[in-house]
């Protein structure tokens, strides 16, 4: 178990690292693609017709610095435009050879920042720190608006806001096939309409033939096992 448990944590961390390196890469390389194109600071926090204009964070830049520059080299650039790394990002850097680092400033403004860097030699492409969100995204389940737990509007005559706050955090992820979540309870209904396209399967076990394929000390555990009765039906 402490050996599946390492494994998954490791799966979750290398999960969170490739979105991470998603993230930057678009924030760096969709925006700016090659490091030629400008941005017009003119423009940007206007509207453009009934497009809204894109909301970033002040005094933060995303920066993709030349091959060869490390990150002391980086701070220098920084501090001579009165800003600091705040972090450097190191799979993505790993990944293309370039140090990417998200820098801030509490004296000049992103354009500032954006403007300078752009003349810099030892920079490739820098951009606003951009905010992207995920549309709100609400289950189609026709019982949901009963599971208090999961967004409390006072909808049971319980309090309003006691609950897990799920919504909020749809906000940030939706899921990932790439996460397995173990379950540790008192069981798990695999077969429900709601859990069977997305519950895991043991890749190491054949379903139905009554054997220990994987070796594991449990028959048939395709989804799990029972460790109450010490059978592979969770």
């Amino acid at each position: 178990m402490k050996v599946k448990s390492l494994l998954k944590r490791k799966i979750f961390v290398v999960f969170v690292s490739l979105f991470a390196a998603f993230v930057f890469t678009f924030l760096t390389q969709a925006v700016i693609p090659d490091g030629s194109a400008k941005i017009d600071a003119k423009k940007l926090g206007r509207n453009s017709g009934s497009k809204p204009a894109p909301e970033y964070a002040k005094g933060e830049v995303l920066v993709m610095f030349k091959k060869g520059v490390k990150s002391n080299t980086a701070q220098a650039i920084a501090s001579a435009i009165s800003a600091k790394v705040e972090r450097t990002y190191q799979a993505i850097s790993r990944i293309n050879g370039q140090l990417h680092a998200h820098l801030i400033s509490k004296v000049n403004t992103t354009m500032e920042m954006v403007r300078e860097l752009e003349k810099h030699p030892d920079v490739t492409a820098v951009s606003p720190n951009y905010r992207l969100r995920i549309d709100a995204v609400t289950p189609n389940d026709p019982f949901y608006s009963n599971l208090w737990g999961m967004n409390n509007t006072g909808q049971t005559g319980g309090t309003p806001g006691i609950d897990i706050n799920a919504p909020e955090a749809w906000d940030y992820c939706t899921g990932s096939a790439g996460v397995i979540v173990a379950v540790i309870d008192t069981g798990i209904a695999y077969n429900h309409p709601d859990l069977t396209a997305n519950i895991w399967v043991n890749p190491g076990e054949i379903a139905g033939n009554s054997i220990d394929d994987d070796g594991n000390g449990y028959i048939d555990d395709v989804h799990g096992i029972n460790a109450i009765t010490g059978s592979g039906d969770p």
